[in-house]
């Protein structure tokens, strides 16, 4: 009997020292980022490379971004409970690729609407049970209780949420990293949240065809006034200005895919 509790005291100690604990940066009042790791998705940084994001408002929190799996959707929920006893109302998913939207089915459960781009639920019907299946095969038990739940509410091109005091933009500027990229916009703060069409310390993944309509999200998204954003300009100004000469080349570094950070979430300019 002693052996028994104590194997299940073991047992217990070492589920609690493998829970997960995200740590949200403020980057203006009332909204913060949680910052992925600069490796590629692996077991050991359970898939969270990308950025997340939540806002809060007198009417509730609004989600950016789900992460790969309900084990970081609940981490991040935990994350949000300590800084605020507001409910998650809001999710906005800004692409389709699965460290953005996994996580929905554990929101979804919380009574949250899931929102994104036309285009990119329609890429998440298509190749969800292909992320799903490589998730469960990268991350083991890290994957478990996550199902594919896909946005409820979708945009077109532009739409403006009213969350108490606070107004959130949400806007699609047209194919980028994916098809269906959208940006978070607060323009009381402003404050961008600019998901994969801006990166910074590498090249954006882009296939050729894509690489002007890139830039032009690019420019579009950073046209905004004394916003902060993440990094700065530099590299959608790089690329407008030698489209001529990177385009028919077709670098190895504008198709490499995840190689490091991608900065999903605004932070100061320097």
């Amino acid at each position: 009997m002693r052996w028994m509790i104590f194997a299940l005291w073991f047992v217990s100690v070492a589920a609690h020292a493998q829970e997960l604990s995200l740590q949200p940066v403020p980057v203006a009042p009332n909204v913060y980022a949680v910052v992925g790791d600069l490796a590629g998705q692996s077991y050991e940084n359970d898939g969270l490379n990308n950025n997340l994001g939540f806002v809060v408002s007198d009417a509730g929190v609004l989600v950016i971004n789900t992460g790969p799996s309900a084990r970081v959707a609940r981490a991040l929920h935990a994350a949000i409970r300590k800084i605020t006893a507001q409910p998650v109302k809001w999710v906005v998913n800004v692409n389709s690729q699965n460290h953005y939207w996994h996580g929905n089915g554990y929101f979804k459960s919380q009574g949250a609407a899931i929102l994104a781009s036309k285009e990119a639920e329609r890429v998440m019907r298509e190749m969800g049970a292909q992320q799903l299946e490589a998730n469960k095969a990268l991350l083991k038990e890290k994957a478990d209780s996550t199902v594919l739940t896909y946005p409820t509410e979708l945009i077109t091109d532009w739409r403006e949420l009213k969350l108490g005091k606070t107004a959130v933009q949400l806007l699609h500027f047209g194919p980028a990293h994916t098809p269906g990229d959208l940006v978070v916009w607060l323009p009381q703060q402003k404050i961008l949240f600019a998901g994969d069409i801006v990166y910074t310390e590498r090249l954006l993944a882009v296939a050729r065809a894509l690489l002007a309509k890139v830039v032009q999200a690019d420019l579009q998204a950073a046209e905004r006034p004394g916003m902060a954003i993440v990094g700065d300009r530099s590299l959608a100004l790089l690329l407008d200005a030698s489209l001529g000469s990177i385009a028919p080349r077709a670098p190895r570094e504008l198709a490499a895919g995840h190689r490091g950070r991608q900065r999903g979430a605004a932070q100061p300019s320097r």
